[in-house]
């Protein structure tokens, strides 16, 4: 007796594929988790700690928004769901086929759970550690838009990744969840662009809030282009997997 558009449909088989299966929750969980339990502690030992102890061993002065900043491009490849997103249909895959529903609502239904679980959690984190850091609302305001365009950039980038290296045929979830390559691209290409980033920021030699902004600015733009990629070159790629 009830209905609910395409999209909701195929998020709740979503959801149910994602929370069915506990060694796919905890991998791409933990990043997020992680951020959660560091920011709930904050408030209770003193935060300046850290900066001082990085002071202490490589001589450089940094300030508790680059600190919040770098945690942010270490923590958050390790909380995405889309790069196993397609290889966990493994032979039910003909089911999404089947559906009467379009290849681009199916990307949608997979990255709404990343979107609906992952990204919330970083954002509340943020938002934690910015209170117990004591930032400034424009810093606040800049680091808030970096997690949530740069966690719409790596939901879709990490979409890409499964459909250009999709791991249909496991004997085990782990094979998928650890062991594929878009598993683990997901995870060193981030930390290989948070490295350059923090490499040209070096070079650049700029105020650090206005290289933020830059980058908020920088992911907005790769997080449409990413989009428009899916919408095209992405629908293909799925296609071509039932051939």
């Amino acid at each position: 007796l009830k209905s609910c558009s395409p999209i909701i449909a195929m998020f709740k088989k979503e959801f149910a594929l994602y929370t069915k299966s506990s060694i796919y929750m905890l991998n791409t969980c933990f990043g997020s988790i992680a951020m959660i339990l560091f920011a709930i502690s904050s408030f209770f030992f003193d935060t300046n700690i850290i900066t001082q102890t990085i002071y202490n061993i490589t001589k450089i002065n940094i300030t508790d928004f680059q600190v919040l900043v770098i945690i942010c491009g270490l923590m958050a490849p390790l909380s995405c769901t889309t790069p196993d997103a397609i290889s966990m249909e493994s032979k039910a895959l003909w089911v999404c086929r089947e559906m009467p529903v379009k290849e681009m609502d199916i990307f949608i239904s997979k990255m709404l759970v990343d979107i609906c679980l992952i990204l919330p959690m970083n954002l509340i984190a943020m938002i934690l550690l910015s209170v117990s850091f004591t930032l400034e609302l424009i810093e606040v305001i800049a680091l808030f838009l970096l997690i949530l365009f740069a966690g719409l950039t790596m939901t879709q980038f990490g979409l890409l990744l499964n459909l250009k290296y999709p791991k249909l045929k496991f004997q085990s979830e782990t094979e998928v969840i650890k062991d594929s390559m878009s598993a683990s691209l997901a995870v060193y290409i981030p930390l290989v662009i948070s490295f350059f980033l923090g490499v040209l920021y070096a070079v650049l030699k700029i105020n650090f809030l206005t290289y933020v902004w830059i980058l908020d600015a920088s992911f907005a733009i790769f997080a449409i282009i990413v989009n428009l990629y899916l919408r095209t070159k992405g629908v293909e790629a799925f296609k071509k997997l039932y051939c």
